[in-house]
């Protein structure tokens, strides 16, 4: 299948840090919509991918909601994904590519929320980091880091 799949962080006017995910063509850019808020947190994508792990061997189905966009219904085989207000036409898309793609959007997710961005701290370690002009640390600290 082809698509396209992009992981960034907007930062708001406010200082808050939002994870977002945009996926092209546009016709599958609404699975997005399900990848905020609750599932913008490693913790709850990796509960996610748990289930995900677990459905190939049975016949539950899992259901994600997008508030007012949409809805995706993950079977064995085949996701589903339906839209609110005749926003965008009903499509489907292989379990086995949605599963890949919890899995990109939950390494994305660790390696933020593990302070590994070069100059972003993340939500979840405000309280143990933070940034310094280079002239407030010694120059023995900075040896090891470019200029």
């Amino acid at each position: 299948m082809w698509w396209t799949r992009s992981y960034k962080l907007v930062i708001l006017k406010n200082g808050d840090q939002v994870p977002v995910m945009n996926i092209g063509p546009i016709k599958y850019d609404p699975i997005s919509y399900v990848f905020r808020r609750e599932l913008a947190k490693s913790n709850k994508v990796f509960d996610l991918l748990e289930k995900l792990r677990e459905i190939k061997s049975s016949q539950q189905v899992i259901k994600l909601e997008a508030e007012d966009k949409c809805d995706i219904f993950i079977e064995s085989e085949i996701t589903k994904v339906s839209g609110y207000f005749d926003e965008f036409e009903p499509f489907e898309i292989p379990t086995e590519e949605m599963v890949k793609l919890v899995e990109e959007w939950y390494q994305f997710l660790t390696y933020f929320e593990g302070a590994n961005i070069p100059g972003i701290i993340p939500w979840n370690r405000k309280e143990d980091l933070i940034i310094v002009p280079k002239t407030a640390v010694k120059e023995e600290y900075l040896k090891d880091y470019p200029a």
